[in-house]
């Protein structure tokens, strides 16, 4: 499943990425899958780099 998230803020983007990365590990330890990635959606670079890790 992919879950889009939006953060904003230098501090509370540091915190929320934090717990989100303490979520996957949660998941993974349960021996499901899940990961998470950075996306500059004003970078279509970025946005084709999403797409193709959601695709594969």
């Amino acid at each position: 499943m992919l879950a889009p998230l939006v953060l904003k803020g230098a501090g509370e983007e540091t915190l929320l990425w934090a717990k989100l990365q303490a979520v996957v590990d949660e998941i993974k330890a349960a021996g499901g899958q899940a990961s998470y990635r950075t996306v500059d959606v004003t970078d279509l670079q970025s946005v084709k780099d999403l797409v193709a890790a959601a695709q594969a």
